[in-house]
């Protein structure tokens, strides 16, 4: 074989491995840039083009400096004279990340690695361009999210799936429970959750380890390191990418929702309790005004006989010229229980009426006077009587009136062995408050929430009637009655009225 073959063929084997090189240098993901020892663009493959967006042939001995945003753009002449004098490198060989500026000015991140080549001709450089854009964003978005995890106001904690030790505990989570990350890191999630055992834990955690649900949600109660707690609410997953498995728990403190839900149960149970009062109230007076027409239809039917059995009793007195004691008595015997029925009876009709109040300005002494004077205090009875002048009352003094006489005379017959009497009349900022208290022999407990109600009577006589006519005058003239009493230590009954103010004084 000749020597122009051998020639020709190594000229084709050159030609092979230049066009190879160059299909690698094209088809290359990263960018690939030479130039010359004084900054020239000599070469730009495919992936630099569509990196800088500009074509080959555009940048072809121009400047590289074009490719740089300032100050890059501004140092690099410089920097290729100073290592071509003193053979000082920055870059060559090394690599670092700087910016990039595309053919529409706009900048991007992109990691640079420069490759020094001697020629015959000459020195050349060859930069190999990586863009970091994707990267950077994506390491943009981890920071940004990591700032929001650690700044979160929940609390948020990664930790180990098999030994349950902490990995991380962001911020809102270490300023509540108290601990410094060193003290957490040392720490797994039962420290903390002092509720449950292990045993417990484990149970809840096993529904997420065996894939059955994605997510878990509990309540529970959190003790800090000063042994303080507060309530919790939960949610927790499992993360099971990593080659070590971690669980993350989102925790919100649940303090200030726990105390609204209190003040609202409060407040629907405050809500019901009025409900149940108003109906329990309603009925009461669906069943009194029941009550009060039964009362005074039997009522007028008992009057009338009434007065036939005394006029009949009373003519046979008088035609009776029979002197026998036993006789005198029966009579007698006749006009008590006439008197006791008259009472009974006006007691029914007083119930079955509708008074309409007559509201004025009447005294409060005057009042009391006129009350004591309708019946007389047995001599067993020690009274004792304070009242403060000049007390004007605001109501319908024959109503007050018939109120204080019932409390005046129940506590009477309250003390059938003797006992006190003591009556005082005072005035409070706006209202005049009767208080009327014996030492007789009390009331039980269970029996006060009864003792308005009709019929309902703890004496041997009488229907039961008094009191509650004395409740029906009070709502009829803004007045309040209440009572204190205990077996064997006495009652003292409180009327409340609204007082005449003052000139001056507002209303």
């Amino acid at each position: 074989m000749s020597s122009d073959d051998h020639s020709a063929r190594d000229f084709e084997s050159l030609s092979d491995r230049e066009a190879r090189l160059r299909a690698i240098l094209e088809t290359s993901v990263e960018g690939i840039i030479t130039i010359d020892e004084r900054g020239l663009i000599e070469s730009m493959n495919l992936s630099a083009e569509q990196m800088f967006g500009y074509s080959e042939a555009a940048v072809l001995g121009k400047n590289v400096t074009l490719l740089m945003p300032p100050p890059y753009s501004e140092d690099h002449d410089a920097y290729i004279a100073k290592y071509l004098q003193t053979g000082e490198k920055k870059i060559i060989g090394i690599g670092r990340n700087v910016l990039g500026r595309r053919s529409d000015g706009a900048t991007f991140p992109m990691h640079l690695s420069v490759s020094e080549v001697r020629l015959s001709r000459g020195r050349f450089f060859t930069g190999f361009v990586y863009d970091l854009s994707e990267h950077v964003a994506t390491e943009t978005k981890a920071l940004r999210l990591g700032r929001i995890l650690e700044d979160s106001l929940n609390e948020i904690y990664m930790f180990d799936a098999r030994t349950l030790k902490l990995l991380t505990v962001n911020r809102g989570a270490r300023e509540n429970l108290g601990y410094s990350m060193e003290e957490l890191l040392e720490m797994t999630p039962l420290h903390f959750k002092t509720e449950f055992t292990p045993e417990q834990f484990d149970a809840i955690l096993l529904p997420l380890r065996d894939r059955q649900v994605r997510v878990v949600e509990f309540e529970t109660i959190h003790q800090r390191k000063d042994g303080s707690r507060y309530p919790v609410e939960v949610r927790l997953q499992l993360d099971p990418r990593s080659d070590d498995p971690v669980f993350v728990a989102i925790v919100s403190d649940i303090s200030e929702r726990k105390k609204f839900q209190q003040e609202l149960e409060g407040l629907v149970g405050e809500r019901t309790r009025q409900l149940e009062a108003a109906q329990e109230e309603l009925i009461r007076k669906e069943r009194l005004a029941t009550l009060g027409k039964l009362a005074g239809g039997v009522a007028h039917e008992i009057r009338n006989p009434l007065g036939v059995i005394r006029n009949a009793a009373y003519f046979l007195q008088q035609a009776s010229n029979d002197t026998d004691e036993d006789v005198r008595e029966s009579f007698n015997e006749i006009e008590r229980a006439l008197n006791s029925s008259n009472h009974i009876v006006g007691e029914l009709l007083d119930y079955a009426r509708d008074p309409q109040p007559n509201h004025t300005a009447f005294s409060a002494d005057e009042a009391l006077a006129n009350a004591l004077a309708a019946f007389r205090v047995p001599q067993s009875i020690h009274l004792v009587k304070e009242s403060q002048p000049g007390l004007d009352c605001i109501g319908d003094q024959g109503q007050i009136e018939r109120i204080l006489f019932n409390l005046l005379n129940n506590a009477i017959q309250a003390m059938p062995h003797g006992g006190t009497l003591a009556i005082d009349c005072r005035g409070a900022e706006n209202t005049v408050v009767f208080e009327i208290a014996d030492t007789g022999v009390g009331i039980p407990s269970e029996q006060l929430s009864q003792i308005f109600d009709p019929l309902f009577t703890r004496k041997a006589k009488g229907i039961g009637l008094g009191l509650a006519i004395s409740q029906r005058y009070a709502d009829l003239n803004r007045a309040a009655i209440h009572v204190e009493s205990a077996p064997g230590q006495g009652s003292t009954f409180r009327l409340t009225l609204p007082r005449v103010l003052e000139p001056g004084k507002a209303d």
